[in-house]
């Protein structure tokens, strides 16, 4: 449950990188040349190099360690409810928490987790710091999109003030500054509180939709298939079947 409830905060975190991927070179062709050469220089002073290396390895690194360290602390129950766990199962384990059950089974927990979460956002960083020219571009092509040639020329004129400037600066990382991280912080057990009736709702959703297969579901050229997808013997799938 805890891996279900970080990978969509780890996704939420690299969302601003995802959502801006680069476009396909031929829909560039396109573009009113004036509008990007004025929409490139725009976006190289909102992204300068660096800039996404800095978001995932500093505040953010902090925001993601302190959220998960707060899920943590909320009661077990509070993920169950409404899971289909019988409610006097739910009852039982009053108000115990991840903490408390990982600190008898890994008493190095927390700093495995502030550990591995850091790691991982360092690693983001990197890779997203790679790819920080291709993201300007895609990024300087949603401008030329979304703003005429005009609009994009006052833009590039009140960047070049001295509050434009110090606006373009900080524009990508003000979500990390501490009031937003507080106040994301804070949402936490709200967002908790809600996953139970989100996941009745998917449930609901899907309900029409066949169930998943089983091994023991599929037939013969199924089960080879699935085989040779994965480069396995088929007798292999057998055994592991049995085991």
């Amino acid at each position: 449950m805890i891996k279900k409830v970080l990978l969509p905060l780890l996704l939420c975190a690299a969302a601003p990188a995802y959502a801006q991927a680069p476009a396909a070179p031929a829909q560039a062709a396109t573009l009113d040349p004036a509008a990007l050469a004025l929409a490139r220089g725009i976006v190289l002073k909102i992204v300068p190099d660096g800039t996404y290396s800095k978001m995932m390895k500093g505040p953010m690194d902090q925001m993601m360690n302190g959220m998960t360290s707060q899920m943590l602390n909320v009661p077990i129950k509070q993920f169950l409810a409404g899971t289909g766990v019988p409610e006097d199962r739910i009852a039982k384990l009053n108000n115990v928490t991840a903490r408390d059950v990982m600190a008898i089974l890994d008493p190095a927990f927390d700093q495995r987790m502030h550990i591995t979460m850091t790691t991982m956002m360092g690693a983001m960083g990197d890779l997203l710091g790679k790819f920080e020219p291709q993201l300007r571009e895609a990024m300087a092509e949603a401008y030329v999109h979304n703003f005429t040639l005009p609009q994009l020329t006052e833009i590039d004129h009140f960047f070049a003030t001295p509050t434009g400037t110090a606006y373009a600066a900080r524009m990508m990382t003000l979500m990390n500054d501490p009031s937003v991280q507080a106040s994301m912080k804070e949402l936490m057990p709200e967002i908790i509180r809600t996953m139970p009736a989100a996941a009745q709702k998917v449930q609901a959703a899907t309900a029409s939709l066949p169930k998943p297969k089983t091994y023991a579901d599929l037939n013969a050229a199924e089960r080879a298939q699935l085989a040779k997808l994965l480069g396995v013997d088929p007798a292999e799938l057998e055994k592991a079947k049995k085991q």
